[in-house]
């Protein structure tokens, strides 16, 4: 889970307030942001369920037993596509 504010939420993930469409940038800066956390307190949330949820969010199909390093790079490689 990612805690964002109610205004953060409205103004950021969805452009102009349109709940219908996601800011992909905003939210991979976010992915990344968690990925930090979860590298810094392991025990908080699970490596593995990270790598699960961007596979299902992404349709993507990232191996579950991928390093920190390839997510990471998964995660800026779609960011920089995203620019």
């Amino acid at each position: 889970m990612i805690r964002i504010t109610a205004g953060e939420h409205l103004e950021n993930a969805h452009p102009l307030g349109n709940r219908l469409k996601v800011d992909e940038k905003f939210q991979t800066q976010l992915l990344l942001a968690k990925l930090k956390s979860i590298l810094a307190d392991q025990n908080f949330y699970d490596f593995k369920t990270f790598v699960n949820i961007l596979n299902i969010g992404f349709n993507e199909k990232l191996d579950d037993n991928a390093s920190e390093d390839e997510i990471k790079d998964f995660l800026i490689k779609r960011l920089k596509t995203l620019n």
